[in-house]
């Protein structure tokens, strides 16, 4: 920022001095003619205007190169500087843009991590359900003197269904927490 404000300044200051050496160059025009007409040839203000249709000539044809100088060396610098500026600006939004690039990524990142961590947990919810519920199962069996038990939706099971209503429990817990696992690797490499 500093930079360009001090490049600002110098530019301002580059324009005061050109339009003041077409001022100083302009006032020499004439003090010349001046000094040459009243003092050296000794003759006054004339009242013919073919005359000062001649002077007008004269400093025409002296400072409309300098004018013209001018006014191109101050266009091809403003097209310069314009160009320079958009040279900038287009630097600017490039890295603007590979920064929205970098946020979307990693605001994608997070969602699938949030994604993850959400499904790794209600798995480790329902695993520690199904386990809730194998124990109420070996806690009823330990409790009736048959060995008998209920599930939790309350079907009855005799002592030879327990074991295989156990073994499906496990089997699914045994999905879940391999399905946990695969979650976990996939939440590993988005990490990395």
């Amino acid at each position: 920022m500093a930079t360009d404000g001090k490049a600002a300044d110098s530019f301002s200051l580059s324009i005061r001095r050109s339009r003041l050496l077409v001022v100083i160059f302009a006032m020499l025009v004439v003090s010349a003619y001046v000094l040459w007409f009243w003092l050296v040839k000794r003759e006054g203000l004339s009242s013919d205007p073919e005359i000062w249709g001649q002077f007008g000539d004269y400093l025409g044809g002296l400072l409309n190169p300098l004018v013209a100088f001018a006014a191109f060396y101050w266009l091809t610098r403003s097209v310069a500087l314009q160009k320079q500026e958009l040279a900038e600006t287009r630097a600017a939004l490039e890295a603007t843009s590979e920064s929205q690039e970098r946020q979307a990524t990693s605001a994608q990142t997070s969602v699938k991590v949030a994604a993850l961590s959400a499904l790794i947990n209600s798995i480790m919810g329902e695993v520690q359900i199904h386990r809730m519920h194998i124990q109420f199962v070996l806690d009823q069996a330990a409790n009736h003197h048959a060995g008998t038990a209920r599930k939790v939706d309350g079907t009855p099971l005799s002592a030879r269904e327990i074991p295989g209503y156990l073994n499906e429990i496990n089997e699914r817990i045994t999905q879940r927490m391999t399905l946990r696992s695969n979650y976990e690797e996939q939440l590993n490499r988005l990490l990395e």
